[in-house]
C-alpha cells in the first residue's frame, strides 16, 4: 500500500511540473484517473521516482560499478590495441576499479544529490571525485607493478570512467527533468 502512495505521489508530481515538496506542501491527493495516456517511458519514470531512496542509491551504485568495469575493459583493450580479455593479473585491476570508486564516490558525496535537480555543481563534484579516484589508482598501479598491467591503463581508465559516470548523470537528469 505504500508503494502505491509513493507510485501515485510520483505521477502527480510528473502530471503537475511541480516540485515535491511544493506538491507536499499543497497536501495532494492520490490522482484516480490520469488525463493524458501512460507510455511506457513515463510509467518507468514514475516507477522509478516512486522507489525508495536507499533502492536508487543502490541502482545508482551499481550502474557506476558497471561502468568503472567497461571503462576498465575499454582501457585496457586501447591501450593494447585489442578486444581484452582479463587474464592473471590484469583481473585485479578490474577488481579494484569499483573497489576504490565506489567508497570515494560515497565520501565526496556523489549519492546524496538528485539528479532532477542537480546542475553544473553536481559535474564539478563527480569530476573532483573521479580525479581523486584516478590519482589513487594510478599511485596503486605503480605501486604494485602487476605484470601484464600497462601503467598507461592507470591513466586511460579514470579518463573514461569519468566520460562515462558525467554521461550517466546527465542522461539521468534529463529524462527525470523531461528537458531532453
Amino acid at each position: 500500500m505504500a508503494a502505491w502512495r509513493r507510485y501515485c505521489r510520483a505521477a502527480e508530481v510528473l502530471e503537475s511540473r511541480q516540485s515535491p515538496l511544493t506538491v507536499a506542501r499543497q497536501g495532494g491527493g492520490t490522482p484516480t484517473a490520469p488525463n493524458k495516456k501512460q507510455e511506457p517511458p513515463y510509467r518507468m519514470k514514475v516507477f522509478f521516482l516512486s522507489l525508495p531512496r536507499p533502492v536508487k542509491i543502490l541502482a545508482v551504485m551499481m550502474v557506476d560499478t558497471v561502468l568503472a568495469l567497461i571503462a576498465t575493459w575499454l582501457a585496457f583493450s586501447l591501450r593494447l590495441d585489442t578486444l581484452h580479455i582479463p587474464t592473471g593479473d590484469e583481473r585485479s585491476v578490474y577488481a579494484l576499479a569499483p573497489i576504490l570508486a565506489i567508497p570515494i564516490f560515497v565520501r565526496m558525496g556523489l549519492y546524496r544529490a538528485i539528479f532532477r535537480y542537480s546542475g553544473a555543481a553536481a559535474m564539478v563534484a563527480t569530476m573532483q571525485a573521479v580525479m581523486l579516484y584516478g590519482a589513487l589508482l594510478f599511485v596503486l598501479l605503480l605501486w604494485l607493478r602487476l605484470p601484464n598491467v600497462p601503467r598507461s591503463t592507470g591513466l586511460l581508465q579514470p579518463l573514461l570512467f569519468l566520460l562515462m559516470v558525467a554521461a550517466s548523470r546527465a542522461v539521468a537528469r534529463f529524462w527525470l527533468a523531461d528537458t531532453g
